[in-house]
């Protein structure tokens, strides 16, 4: 089970995007009942000019499996950095060994922010790069813009009527990725899910920041 979720700010001087997702994680043993967790891992995967944010059934070694979720992560450093619309990423390692795989990808070049998913489960080209919302440097976004996967393969499109700034748009993002208990059935996750403490990367025209735990 993972979060994902993307957000557009705006304020008076700037643009740009939050990206996320919550920190927690497990592992069961395939064809058992056996399940080990909650533990708390960094699902974000940086580069050059993008931030990304895995989710799935990731395999793993079950003696050490924070160490083998972090191998994982640190092998994808940079790997997005060239991504576009319609990339094949099937020669990614990952992608052929985990059950379900998929990524939330933001990039950043002078021109535009871009917001792309990669998903080895999606019924039409899996494994390529899907390019979901573009931002230029003179964009004015109509409302608020959020994208949102809760345990599910898809990513689920929402508008606000409202701009929202940047301060907005990070408490909204905290609430996305740490879902109050009542709610966390609702978006499709177990009563007794621990998200953790949620990771959130600012991505802008001026850099990647991040700014959460």
């Amino acid at each position: 089970m993972t979060i994902h979720a993307a957000m557009i700010y705006s304020d008076s001087d700037r643009i740009g995007f939050l990206l996320g997702s919550d920190t927690n994680a497990a592992y069961k043993i395939v064809g058992t009942d056996v399940k080990s967790g909650p533990f708390h891992v960094d699902k974000s995967i940086r580069g050059r000019k993008t931030i990304a944010f895995i989710r799935g059934v990731i395999p793993g070694l079950l003696d050490n499996p924070i160490g083998s979720f972090n191998e994982v992560t640190s092998s994808l450093e940079n790997v997005f950095d060239d991504v576009e619309e319609n990339t094949d990423y099937s020669h990614l390692q990952i992608l052929t060994e985990a059950s379900t795989c998929a990524f939330l990808i933001g990039k950043r070049t002078d021109d535009a922010l871009e917001l792309y998913t990669l998903s080895n489960s999606r019924d039409t080209n899996p494994n390529t790069a899907n390019l979901i919302h573009r931002i230029q440097p003179q964009s004015k976004p109509n409302g608020t813009l959020f994208w949102y996967a809760a345990n599910s393969n898809n990513y689920y499109f929402f508008r606000g009527d409202k701009v929202v700034n940047f301060n907005q748009a990070f408490h909204r993002m905290r609430l996305l990725l740490q879902p109050p208990s009542e709610l966390l059935t609702i978006v499709g996750l177990e009563p007794s899910y621990q998200p953790g403490n949620p990771t959130i990367y600012r991505l802008g025209f001026d850099g990647i920041e991040r700014i959460s735990e």
